[in-house]
């Protein structure tokens, strides 16, 4: 006895009516309205990705136009008409292949007939597939047919890419566009199948079924008919993932894992296993730009939204493997592969330029964008009240740009030393400017406290030694800075530093003199040792009586450049356009990749 032929799910289980349209409810609402209300076009443009129900909703229309007994604008499925459509026997309804048919001698036979009557049925149907595929000269003769057919001819364009459709082609017909299907549809139109065909299932099977059809029905079908046949009617995960092979966000989850447990070895080794099974870099890139945005959508929306579309079981997941990063770090990851896209050229080093671009997401906490820079700039520049006024809209049209080193505009000196004098403010903190490590961080010495008013000697102090030209070197070894009557007393942790400060001292009191219109004794202090510099004149006070000059230094470490011979000028003006810069990593420790 022979066996009865298979057919294939996806059209065993072709929809015969407008209800059955899976994830296009609203289109074929719209359609049976118009069927219902005799409102039917003579042309319309079906579009929309393969796989979707573009033909099997045209073939929809002829059956229910060609009706005997429409209900409600649905076909019956019983009267000759639609059996002899659903057979594909009914010669009033030609359905044309636009890939193969593509030539303008096609177009000019079917303009031929189009004008003889329907043989059996009430219209003569033209489905035309592929319709983009048609040359132009092909569309332009079909232009006036389609504008105004004979009333007994409706032609139906179908295509998957309407962008190549003559926009003459798309305005004389009624446009309806089928949307991707979201998984959780597709999975329980494979719950249906499997309850009516007798197969057993996991559910998580089926939602990895539907993931991988990727909108399209017919995709995820084609794919269910393999694991039936493999499995013999049980669907089983493992039995899914066997047909489907290693699937890419595998690798996915397993690079964001690396990334942020801050293990290096997981990460590398979530790349290396991606090139061997697919080799391709940008490929992986994208494809993890694509994950983290699946996850920057579980953060803000709730699983019920179209805009998630995946499963309960895999939004589940990523609510737990993105719980623990905020949503504008992950928008940062987002514009740093973007950036790495952009400026990727050689073929050569790519998998060396990923691996160092994934390590350097391994800090995605420091990421910080020089946008967010610039506005906390501002922000704190406009909580200063002396220099409020000196950050108006153009300065700050100046600032900003030569942050993003983007304009050939010099920054005006007024917005410049106003970022001086907040930089001063700062450099009081000596641990907040300079690297410090954990091991000085650990000890007991005391910060320096908070700066005096502006335009006292100890402010001075700090602006001479911030525009120095080792400023960096003896701002993390001076621990403090204090005012008491007319001495200036500097402690500071090292001798090489305060050998420097006894070197330059008569500059910094001229300078101290001359901005301040005070004179001042200035004392360097290092634990029980004391060195009292004069207006011009040193005088040295020691616990052993030895001068501490840079002769004796008894711990130098290193030796200080002289300084220039030319002081600072009394005026707070800015140094040179750099320091803005530098002042701007300092304050926020941003790191810069590239």
């Amino acid at each position: 006895m022979q066996k009865e032929k298979f057919l294939v799910t996806a059209r065993k289980w072709r929809p015969q009516r407008f209800d059955a349209l899976v994830g296009q409810e609203a289109l074929a609402q719209a359609l049976k309205h118009a069927l219902q209300t005799g409102k039917t076009a003579h042309a319309y443009l079906f579009s929309g990705i393969r796989g979707v129900g573009k033909t099997s909703t045209a073939r929809l229309l002829a059956k229910a136009l060609n009706c005997l007994s429409p209900q409600e604008g649905e076909p019956c499925n019983q009267c000759p008409s639609c059996l002899s459509i659903n057979e594909g026997s009914a010669i009033d309804v030609i359905e044309i292949d636009g890939a193969s048919n593509r030539g303008i001698d096609a177009i000019r036979d079917l303009k031929e007939t189009v004008n003889y009557l329907p043989v059996k049925l009430r219209y003569k149907v033209y489905i035309i597939d592929e319709v983009h595929m048609l040359t132009t000269e092909a569309s332009n003769a079909l232009l006036k047919t389609l504008e105004e057919p004979p009333s007994h001819a409706v032609f139906i364009l179908a295509t998957t890419e309407v962008h190549k459709l003559l926009p003459t082609i798309r305005s004389r017909c009624q446009h309806y566009v089928f949307k991707k299907i979201p998984v959780t549809k597709i999975t329980n139109q494979l719950m249906t199948i499997c309850e009516a065909e007798g197969y057993q299932y996991e559910k998580e099977a089926l939602s990895l079924i539907a993931e991988a059809g990727d909108g399209s029905l017919r995709d995820a079908e084609s794919i269910f008919d393999q694991v039936v046949i493999y499995t013999e009617g049980n669907l089983t995960l493992s039995s899914v993932k066997e047909i489907l092979g290693i699937s890419p966000e595998s690798f996915y989850e397993m690079l964001w894992e690396g990334i942020v447990q801050g293990d290096i070895v997981t990460v590398l080794r979530a790349i290396d296993e991606y090139m061997q099974n697919f080799g391709d870099v940008r490929g992986f890139v994208w494809g993890m730009v694509a994950f983290l945005r699946q996850g920057l959508l579980v953060k803000k929306l709730p699983q019920a939204d179209e805009l998630v579309d995946m499963s309960e079981e895999k939004y589940l997941r990523f609510s737990s493997l993105f719980a623990s990063v905020e949503v504008h770090d992950i928008v940062r990851m987002i514009q740093v592969m973007a950036e790495f896209l952009r400026g990727l050229r050689s073929d050569q080093y790519e998998r060396l330029a990923a691996e160092i671009l994934f390590v350097q997401l391994m800090d995605y906490k420091n990421l910080i964008p020089l946008s967010e820079i610039r506005d906390e700039l501002f922000k704190r520049l406009s909580s200063v009240p002396s220099v409020s006024k000196a950050v108006s809209s153009s300065s700050s049209k100046e600032i900003s740009s030569h942050i993003q080193g983007t304009s050939s505009l010099q920054p005006s000196s007024q917005a410049l030393s106003a970022s001086k004098e907040v930089s001063s403010r700062s450099l009081g903190e000596a641990a907040s400017f300079a690297p410090v490590k954990k091991e000085e961080a650990a000890s007991s010495e005391v910060p320096m406290e908070t700066l005096s008013p502006p335009g006292s000697p100890r402010d001075a102090f700090v602006e001479y030694l911030r525009r120095s030209t080792i400023a960096r070197q003896v701002q993390k070894d001076i621990l403090s800075c204090e005012e008491k009557d007319s001495l200036l007393v500097v402690k500071t942790r090292t001798h090489y530093v305060a050998d420097y400060i006894v070197r330059i001292s008569p500059k910094i009191a001229a300078f101290i003199e001359q901005t301040c219109h005070r004179q001042v004794e200035i004392v360097v202090m290092m634990e029980n040792e004391a060195t009292v510099v004069g207006k011009g004149k040193t005088s040295v006070s020691q616990k052993e009586g030895v001068p501490l000059s840079p002769s004796s230094s008894p711990q130098k470490k290193q030796d200080i450049p002289e300084e220039k011979d030319h002081p600072p000028s009394s005026s707070l003006s800015p140094s040179p356009d750099k320091d803005v810069v530098e002042y701007v990593e300092d304050l926020f420790k941003a790191k810069k990749y590239s």
